[in-house]
């Protein structure tokens, strides 16, 4: 998986197995930082990959489950 690029809400969803509504649940609690084009709103790859990998990232909150 290439992770040095961004990735949309439905993408990132889908590789961590949840719903979109998680991810706006924890962009909402400041938990990632992200970009806006428009409407839509892009995510880090460091992130995704830090959320699959179950690492932390810095300036994110990672505590083994997403949402926790």
């Amino acid at each position: 998986m290439n992770y040095n690029r961004t990735f949309s809400v439905q993408e990132a969803a889908d590789l961590l197995g949840v719903g979109k509504a998680t991810i706006y649940k924890a962009i909402e609690r400041g938990e990632v930082v992200y970009s806006k084009i428009g409407r839509r709103k892009l995510l880090p790859g460091r992130w995704v990959k830090a959320m699959v990998e179950g690492t932390a990232v810095e300036g994110t909150v990672v505590e083994g489950q997403l949402g926790k």
